[in-house]
């Protein structure tokens, strides 16, 4: 098995010897692969966040919720501002968590 520096390096090398189609070709399978993981990275957050709406919706305390998404109460806090999915993932309404911290993400 090789390096994954020394592979980075040969293909790195190799590319110099490529037409310009080989390296359009190249370049758009390279966007088209961190599009995707872009999104599977967004799908994955988003569902941690349905999860922890459902878990607020049933009266789960805000310490269980970070313990079972590995959400920090900032990344919580923040999400409503940062994610444009946030009124499908959490409505408009707000609610305060039975651990009677008020927060304005739910």
């Amino acid at each position: 098995m090789l390096d994954e520096g020394l592979k980075e390096a040969y293909l790195g090398a190799d590319r110099h010897s490529w037409s310009q189609d080989e390296l359009d070709d190249y370049e758009r399978a390279s966007i088209k692969e961190q599009d995707e993981i872009g999104r599977v990275e967004l799908a994955e957050k988003k569902r941690t966040f349905e999860i922890a709406k459902f878990m607020n919706e049933e009266n789960e305390p805000i310490e269980k919720i970070i313990k079972y998404t590995g959400l920090t109460k900032e990344e919580i806090k923040n999400f409503k501002h940062k994610c444009p999915m946030y009124k499908y993932a959490f409505g408009k309404s707000r609610r305060t968590l039975s651990s009677s911290v008020e927060l304005s993400y739910f």
